[in-house]
């Protein structure tokens, strides 16, 4: 069976991230801040947001307008992109708790910003450019949370992912981080030994779920319709999720 790399492992077990896709499109990534990483966010819980549309298209812009920039600018060291992290986090709190009987903690803001980082990972062009996603930080949710206690030994927040503070938010970022770089990891590096960045762990935690690797099962399935798709990641589909070769015609 053929080698393959870290990156082509982690992309099939999030086929939703519209792999020829561009950083360097704005449009591209208001797409994925303004859809997939708002509803990752779970907006429903914030009572009454559905009427201040406009105000939610600014607030994406925004957002857009950040990312468009880092990938512009040089690569952040690590501490260079959590104090860049925090502040448009921060940014995000601020210009959603502005809006009548609307309060947005620290915890939906990282999510927003994270999982948009997720998708942006596996965009055609970010195989060039790794080190953009060299400190990014993995998505707190749930899942993740008991992800990281039951494989890393990390305690759970004392409050739910939704309403961390930064600081609550922070602690766990940087358990995850050293945990990575640790002798206990001795599962999620690289071949020459490098471990798996903060982010590349969360396409882990995620197939954990039995819901979403049956999901991703499901829709490379769908995909093998896709025939520009399928033929360029068919075996590596199939040496991650053996069970879709059942449902294939090679």
């Amino acid at each position: 069976m053929a080698d393959f790399t870290t990156r082509e492992k982690l992309l099939v077990c999030f086929p939703y991230g519209h792999f020829n896709w561009s950083v360097l499109s704005r449009d591209n990534i208001y797409n994925i801040v303004s859809k997939a990483a708002y509803h990752d966010m779970t907006p429903r819980h914030l009572k009454g947001i559905g009427k201040y549309k406009n105000e939610k298209e600014s607030i994406f812009n925004k957002v857009t307008d950040a990312l468009v920039l880092y990938f512009i600018q040089p690569p952040k060291t690590k501490d260079e992109f959590d104090n860049w992290h925090r502040e448009l986090c921060e940014e995000v709190c601020k210009d959603f708790s502005a809006l009548p009987d609307i309060e947005l903690k620290f915890g939906k803001a990282q999510k927003l910003v994270n999982i948009t980082f997720k998708h942006l990972y596996c965009f055609s062009d970010s195989a060039e450019r790794t080190d953009y996603f060299k400190y990014c930080h993995i998505p707190v949710d749930n899942n993740v949370i008991e992800w990281c206690k039951k494989n890393a030994g990390i305690a759970k927040p004392k409050t739910t992912w939704s309403n961390l503070s930064f600081g609550q938010y922070h602690v766990f970022q940087e358990k995850v981080f050293l945990w990575l770089k640790s002798a206990s990891n001795r599962e999620y590096r690289d071949y020459d030994g490098t471990p798996y960045s903060a982010l590349q762990l969360d396409f882990i935690a995620w197939m954990s779920d039995s819901n979403a690797r049956k999901g991703v099962i499901d829709e490379w399935r769908r995909l093998r319709n896709a025939k520009e798709w399928w033929n360029q990641y068919a075996d590596i589909v199939i040496s991650q999720f053996p069970e879709v070769d059942e449902q294939v015609n090679r």
